[in-house]
């Protein structure tokens, strides 16, 4: 990320020939580092500065947990009809660092002005140096940023910008949501719009989450709901919480606005996914045998549940995280089927192989370094370069094979699970199918009988 916001293609200042609204002079010659600014940190060591203040805090509090690499990415992007150049836009991004962050946290601006709407990038150390605090990105503190950085931008005669943070979601969901592939995020977006479009009221939004199989934590003191709340999937402990779902549209401010708009309820289980999703699960084989039959049978029914998510209730949060990752799965289970492991026992004695090929390799690796060290007076020439040639080729050998072995581990664990995962699938939708067979539909239920003389008014 720093090399990015330093790159000199995108900090290297252009020409501009409109109207400038100025408090400092301008520089005499165009220099790249010129849009490039630090505060309580340098620009070659930000990312070792921002781990040792995070670390010192960590110590002075006793923890011993391992320092997160976390930073906070804003950026402050100008308009493409605004009266400003490079180093006004720089300067208008010293100010708000100064007003927001300075003295407190570590910053590292950079102006980019490689597009055609000139921006300011921030990379914030969320740690505080002075209190070891960190910076919380919720959407009230978002909200009082933009009105810090519309103020400033008035004061130079310019509209409002929008600021915002970029690390709303982690680097891996945004790179996915980029190559549209599934993320557990964008799953539990989805039933959250589902629970929305199901909902009239905010009670009822929360009681369709739950059908949905999630879990709403608490305040454990106070036993209320938090002021930024989140929901468990089914099947995990990690709360994810709403305002970070994603950049705007999932605070808890927004769905209830979002929640007001319905006029209608939407049905949270719609019939035809539930009939389309019965009729693909009836038509499946049973899985085969071995891991390749598993993995087949498996493969087919994360297929269904990307097909028809509407149709399944709870999601357990397994089936999230193998849909993410299936492209992954699948090439552990063609390394398996390439290797012609089928079965654990299998498995077992290639692993036992790899690992005595290891021993042999590392013992005459050993046996040509003890021989240098003893023939080093010597030897001489091309004998030495002889020597040095062959314990290279050990070493790139064992690396191979330590890679290897590597990947054949990690397949088989995933191979090894499948068969419980899908036993459990198998519980979830028996159970599903109970609940259902137990339902009584509303014309045939019982109605409450109400005594004769209810709701007359003795005078």
């Amino acid at each position: 990320m720093i090399r990015y916001l330093l790159n000199t293609d995108k900090t290297v200042n252009g020409p501009y020939d409109g109207p400038i609204v100025r408090r400092i002079p301008p520089l005499k010659e165009p220099d790249p580092l010129s849009l490039v600014s630090c505060f309580g940190c340098t620009s070659e060591r930000a990312a070792g500065q921002f781990r040792s203040t995070e670390r010192l805090w960590e110590r002075i509090r006793g923890s011993d947990r391992p320092v997160r690499p976390a930073y906070l990415h804003a950026v402050q992007a100008f308009g493409e009809d605004d009266p400003l150049d490079p180093e006004l836009a720089h300067e208008i991004g010293r100010e708000l660092a100064v007003r927001l962050w300075a003295g407190e946290h570590e910053i590292l601006l950079a102006t980019h002005c490689d597009t055609s709407r000139i921006h300011n990038h921030f990379l914030i150390n969320p740690c505080s140096i002075v209190t070891g605090r960190r910076i919380r990105c919720t959407p009230q503190t978002l909200e009082q940023l933009q009105k810090v950085s519309d103020q400033i931008c008035m004061e130079y005669g310019l509209p409002g910008n929008g600021l915002h943070f970029d690390n709303r979601l982690p680097p891996e969901d945004r790179r996915a949501e980029r190559e549209n592939r599934p993320t557990v995020r964008m799953t539990v977006r989805e039933e959250v719009d589902r629970a929305v479009r199901a909902s009239l009221t905010e009670r009822e939004f929360f009681r369709n989450l739950r059908k949905l199989g999630y879990r709403m934590p608490r305040d454990g003191e106070t036993g209320r709901r938090a002021l930024h709340p989140g929901i468990i999937p089914s099947g995990s402990e990690k709360e994810v919480w709403f305002h970070r779902l994603a950049p705007s549209g999932y605070s808890l401010e927004e769905i209830r606005a979002r929640i007001t708009q319905n006029t209608d309820r939407a049905p949270l289980f719609p019939e035809d996914q539930v009939r389309s999703s019965r009729e693909a699960l009836a038509a499946l084989l049973p899985a085969g045998k071995g891991f390749a039959g598993q993995w087949a049978r498996y493969r087919e029914e994360l297929k269904i549940y990307l097909d028809y998510p509407a149709s399944v209730c709870p999601v357990p949060y397994f089936v999230r995280e193998d849909a993410a990752r299936m492209d992954k799965m699948e090439q552990g289970s063609a390394l398996l089927e390439k290797e012609g492991i089928r079965t654990p026992s299998e498995a077992e004695s290639v692993l036992a192989t790899l690992e005595s090929q290891l021993d042999a390799l590392e013992a005459e690796r050993l046996k040509i370094r003890d021989g240098r060290k003893e023939a080093r007076p010597k030897v001489f020439g091309d004998r030495t370069a002889q020597v040095r040639k062959k314990a290279a080729e050990i070493t790139e050998k064992m690396r191979q094979t330590r890679i290897r072995r590597n990947r054949l581990q990690k397949a088989v664990r995933e191979a090894v699970r499948i068969p419980e995962k899908l036993a459990d699938l198998k519980a979830i939708r028996d159970r599903a199918g109970n609940r259902e067979e137990q339902r009584v539909p509303a014309e045939i239920r019982p109605r409450r009988r109400v005594p004769p003389d209810a709701g007359r008014m003795e005078l």
